[in-house]
Formats: structure tokens, sequence, C-alpha cells
């Protein structure tokens, strides 16, 4: 008998040790089940049922790891699907998804030493190749791709490394599973110096085939001064994105007008949906030679890409005459945001809660955006009445009472109305009341 309850005893204590490991692993599973069965019901457009499944993962609190992870496997557009959803509470659910990963994502990302530790677990294969270090690089890599853009930056620098080809080839495969976050530090990197940067990352972007990356591949390919082998890489790229003849393409110029269009429109397949983290905005440092990012409020976010994209189609043309007014959009649209962010953070800083830091960060991007806008009125008069023009078209009214606004200040406008913040204005006022274009 004694040893029958000593046996259960033991059987009792094993079971105790293991139950927890056990209850952990049957949780996740559950997690993963409930956000697995969400996201087959998004895809399938059965919002209802996808917001009770996510409902359900979310009353299980997941860690914030896991719903990275989770966010990581579905994919980018499958969240933007649910951030356009209409009803169903979808909409909501996706920013509480969102604020979840985002949480991991800035903890890991805010420290780059530990970026740059997985980073060298990527780059010790050119010290020792064996399944130990195989095991090391695939658990790197998981992370790294978890952690997106930060660590696509880090790792570009690799791309380089003509002497190790396994090191480029684990570079490489990294930075294609993390998909759309990679896409944008690659695309600044293709303004790197050293073609063989260029032509490494023309492979990477022709292998995850995302259409943002359309204009700066289209640059490369045109560019009677660039190497055969960037071009040549830069075409077979196009070609798996656009699946066409890269020379019938529209000229680079009007690919990143097109691509400016979207950001600015927020087109769902192109522009992310406004959250309230901020995101990165990443271009290549001449200087240090480097992808480097500035973070940018999220509710800008998609202006800040496109005018980037104006910028670098004035690059390429500077003739090319579509892209100011869109410029003058642009730059009009943020110069609102900027001035009514900077009133609020200086009426807190007067009373005592404001960040001075801040204020001066908003001062800065005004002065910023205020040569950007001179650089814009530069093509003359004609420019802003077709932004005008544009801005009334699309609705945008108050880019529009923007637009109004600079007209007063370069010549008499007496002729145009008080304001065009009026609804009834889009449809009372026609073409026939506009000056010709000069």
């Amino acid at each position: 008998m004694r040893t029958s309850r000593m046996a259960v005893a033991a059987l009792a204590l094993l079971l105790s040790s293991l139950a927890p490991g056990a209850r952990a692993d049957e949780r996740e599973d559950q997690l993963r089940q409930h956000f697995s069965s969400g996201m087959k019901s998004v895809r399938a457009g059965q919002y209802a049922v996808a917001a009770e499944a996510f409902e359900r993962f979310l009353e299980l609190n997941p860690e914030p790891d896991l719903v990275l992870s989770l966010e990581n496997e579905a994919g980018d557009m499958a969240l933007q699907q649910m951030l356009l959803a209409k009803g169903d509470g979808l909409q909501e659910i996706a920013r509480r998804i969102l604020r979840k990963s985002e949480e991991s994502r800035r903890r890991v990302a805010a420290d780059p030493a530990m970026i740059q530790s997985l980073v060298a677990e990527v780059d010790r294969v050119r010290e020792k190749d064996d399944a130990q270090n195989f095991e090391s690089y695939i658990d790197a890599k998981q992370r790294l791709v978890q952690i997106g853009a930060p660590a696509a930056s880090a790792l570009i620098e690799s791309l380089v490394d003509e002497q190790h080809h396994k090191v480029r080839a684990r570079v490489q495969v990294t930075l294609v599973e993390m998909r759309r976050e990679a896409v944008l530090p690659l695309v600044a990197a293709l303004a790197s110096p050293r073609p063989f940067m260029r032509q490494c990352v023309c492979f990477v972007l022709g292998q995850i085939a995302d259409p943002r990356a359309t204009a700066a591949l289209k640059a490369r390919f045109d560019d009677a001064k660039e190497s055969a082998e960037v071009r040549d890489a830069a075409g077979d790229a196009l070609r798996k994105i656009t699946k066409g003849d890269p020379a019938t393409l529209p000229p680079a110029a009007a690919c990143y007008y097109r691509l400016a269009e979207s950001y600015h429109d927020a087109a769902p397949d192109i522009a992310r949906s406004p959250v309230e983290q901020d995101h990165m905005v990443w271009y290549f440092d001449t200087q240090r030679s480097l992808v480097l990012g500035r973070p940018v409020p999220g509710y800008a976010y998609n202006d800040h890409l496109a005018e980037q994209a104006c910028y670098a189609a004035l690059r390429v043309d500077s003739h090319y005459a579509p892209v100011l007014p869109l410029l003058i959009c642009v730059t009009l649209a943020q110069m609102r945001e900027v001035d009514r962010a900077l009133a609020l953070e200086t009426q807190r800083l007067v009373g005592g809660e404001g960040d001075a830091a801040r204020v001066d960060a908003l001062k800065s991007r005004r002065d910023a955006l205020a040569k950007g806008k001179a650089l814009a009125l530069s093509g003359g008069r004609g420019p802003l009445y077709a932004a005008l023009q544009r801005s009334m078209d699309r609705g945008e009214i108050p880019v529009a009472q923007a637009c109004l606004e600079t007209l007063a200040e370069v010549e008499d406008a007496s002729w145009l109305p008080n304001d065009a913040r009026v609804p009834a204005l889009t449809e009372a006022w026609g073409r026939e009341h506009y000056l010709p274009l000069r």
C-alpha cells in the first residue's frame, strides 16, 4: 500500500511539473487556432465570423511576441483588408491587434545591440559552418523577420559580402522572408554608390515582388550610366513584379508619380491605414553610406512617402510637369497637420505638460515643408492652379483651402471664393470658373 501511495505521489509530482508547460502549449495552440480561423474568414469576406474569432483570440490576452509572429505569418495585406472592412467592428479589432504587436516590435527595435547580435548570428557562417551554427541562424532569422524594417536596414550592409556567398545567401533569404517590411529599406539602398549593392538589392526586390519597388527599379533600368549588371538585375526584378517587359513600362518619373498618388490617396495595396504609432521613413545617408530611418507620426506617414516619391520623380526628370501639382497638395496637407500639432503641443507646453523637444521638432518640420512649398511654387502659378483643381476634384477641401490661401499670397485673388470649406462648393463651383493654367 505504501509503495502504491509513493507511486501515486511521484506521478502527481511529475504531472504537476509538466502541467504548466502543457497548459502553455495548449493555450498557444488555442490562440493560433482562433487567429487562423479569423484570418480565413477575413479572406473569405466573412467579417462577422472573423470578428468573433478575433475577439476570442484577444480575450485570451496573447503575448505581444506571439501576436507579432502571427501577424507576420498572415501578411500585411490581410490586416490591411481588416482595416478597410466596413461594419462588424473589424477595423477596431485590427487596430487592437496592431497595438499588441507594436509593443513587441518597439521593444526589440529600440535595442540596436539586440539587432546587431542577431545579425551576427546570420554572419557567423564565415567562422563556423555546422549544424549548430545553422540552428542558431534559423532562430536568429525568425526573430529578425519578426522585427521587420529596423532589422532589414541592419542586414543590408551584409549584402555586399563578395567573399562569403553563404553570408549573402542567408541575408537574402532573411530579407525575402520579411516581405513587405523589407521593401522600403531596400529601395533606399538602391541609392548606394556601390554597384554590387544595387545589383543584390535588385535581386532581393525581385524575389519579394512588391509593387512599391517598381519606380526605383525602373529608374535603375532606365539609367544609361548604370552598369549592365545592375540594369539586368533591375529588369529581371521588374519582370517578376509587373509580369511584363520593363522596356514597355512608363518612364521612371511617371512611375514615381503614380506611386506618390497612391500614397497620397491611401490606396489599400500601397499605403498603410493611419494608425497611432510612429513609422519609419527610410533613406540612404550618403555621408555614412548607410540606410537610415527617421520616425514620422502614423497619421502623416503616407504623405511623407508621397513627398519622398515626388522628389524622386523630380530627381529623375526635373521637367516632369505633372508632379508639381501633386507635390503642392502633399506639402500643403502636411503643413496643415503640422500647424495643428504645433498649436496643440505649444498650448500643452504653456500649461506645463508639453514636450519642448517635440515643439522644436515640429518647428523644424514646418520649416522644411515651407522650403518644399517654395520649390513646388517655383514652377509658376500654373501648378498651383492645377493643385487647386486636383484637390477640388477629389473633395480634399482642407487642401483646396490651403491652395486658395497660397493663391491669395501670390496674386490678386479677389475673384476666388472666400472659403473652400463649404461642402456645397464642390458642386457649385465648376471648372469654367478657373483661370487658364499659366
